[in-house]
């Protein structure tokens, strides 16, 4: 079992925070803590994760060194988990602008982006105990590279935030500030970030290739829509993306 290589003495006063030094998913044990009654705002925090993923089922490599945190949502917003990582992206890059000092790029749906890499993804995934069909809460998971090291078959795509800054970046220091902004910006009663969302997002302005399902097309992203779903134009017609894959073209950087 991997040790725990956090200051554990910071998270002192959190509540509801559970500390793992290795665990398959930190989603998972969020989601077993969910049906067991935990409450809003409950989190799980490792150190390593052996079954990471991300979106469309994708492996997240998720060694020591980096932040690989769930956080648990209920309320009416839990049945809304595309608007969920709206809200989490916004508050990551505000998070990780807390502990670099850069403020980083948002690529839609859910990458966070520094100097044009991917540094962290964020998975929104609903719980369902079978009593309703709406889910009974929802688990958001963020993994951030901060000091971990990465596969070389991720060089080109992935970076830490030790590396795009230069220096040493905690990962406690990265952790706390993950808790406090995914506090605010989940909250039940806080507003939806589609002004800070859209102004961090690198994919606007930009020619894409988006692939939905079996579909795979140049368009340019034009804009966002009220819910968060990406505006795409081609062949002189515009159609509203809420699900699938963006990527951008070669060549583009963001900071």
């Amino acid at each position: 079992m991997t040790a725990f290589p956090f200051e554990t003495a910071a998270f002192a006063g959190i509540n509801d925070l559970t500390l793992l030094g290795e665990t398959h998913s930190t989603n998972d044990d969020l989601r077993r803590l969910c049906l067991a009654g935990a409450p809003h705002g409950a989190a799980v925090l490792a150190a390593r994760q052996t079954g990471g993923r991300g979106r469309m089922g994708r492996a997240f490599s998720s060694e020591v060194g980096g932040v690989y945190l769930s956080y648990l949502v209920r309320g009416p917003k839990a049945a809304d988990p595309a608007a969920l990582t709206i809200a989490a992206a916004v508050a990551t890059a505000d998070a990780l602008r807390d502990v670099t000092g850069i403020s980083p790029g948002i690529k839609w749906v859910n990458d966070i982006l520094l100097a044009g890499k991917k540094c962290c993804g964020i998975l929104a995934e609903g719980v369902y105990d079978g009593n309703t069909p709406l889910p009974c809460g929802a688990v958001v998971g963020v993994g951030v590279n901060v000091a971990n090291p990465l596969p070389p078959s991720l060089a080109d795509v992935a970076i830490s935030l030790s590396r795009a800054v230069g220096h040493p970046v905690s990962p406690t220091d990265t952790a706390l500030a993950l808790l406090r902004r995914l506090a605010e910006r989940l909250a039940p009663d806080a507003p939806f970030p589609l002004e800070e969302y859209t102004a961090a997002c690198v994919t606007l302005g930009q020619t894409v290739t988006a692939v939905r399902g079996d579909e795979t097309f140049l368009a340019r992203a034009v804009g966002l829509s009220p819910d968060g779903g990406l505006i795409l134009e081609r062949d002189g017609r515009r159609e509203t993306m809420t699900w699938g894959e963006i990527r951008l073209l070669p060549g583009h950087t963001a900071d």
